[in-house]
């Protein structure tokens, strides 16, 4: 099997590879069910823990760059379920003595920043995923900006 330009590649080699674009690729599982592509990397990360040295590589790279968007976004989530449920609580405490108040609006915006935070980390990281998995199908490595290492090489 080639890929273009290329020599040809071993079929283990070729297996490893795209493995490690499927975990890259495990991202687009968060669209369906929230936080599912971090568990789709983490059994990706366990049970091909014993292939080559790259595919391995980009799995680590993979799982550490879920771990950090799925934290951000349960952050995320977290402060726009504070911010509007207490609209809510602040109508329902004051009620008729609120007149065109700034908590429910100030609060609409923190909520609208939430929302739009998570939307642009979600286009983001499709797009890196993307870049991500390309790589690894091409053989390259692939180092994402934003990324903590939770998971260290061994």
């Amino acid at each position: 099997m080639e890929l273009s330009g290329s020599s040809p590649v071993a079929p283990k080699e070729m297996e490893g590879r795209s493995w490690a674009m499927v975990a890259h690729l495990a991202f687009f599982a968060n669209v369906w069910f929230p936080f599912s592509g971090f568990v789709a990397v983490i059994l990706i990360y366990t049970l091909r823990r014993s292939d080559d040295a790259f595919a391995r590589e980009h799995f680590r790279t993979a799982l550490n760059y879920e771990i950090t968007v799925s934290l951000f976004n349960a952050i995320a989530i977290g402060g726009y379920l504070v911010a509007f449920f207490s609209m809510f609580i602040a109508v329902a405490r004051h009620g008729q003595e609120m007149t065109h108040g700034a908590m429910p609006q100030t609060n609409f915006l923190v909520v609208m920043a939430f929302v739009g935070a998570i939307v642009i980390v979600g286009i983001a990281s499709a797009i890196l995923s993307g870049f991500a998995a390309r790589a690894a199908w091409c053989g390259r490595t692939f180092r994402y900006p934003i990324s903590i290492p939770w998971v260290r090489s061994a």
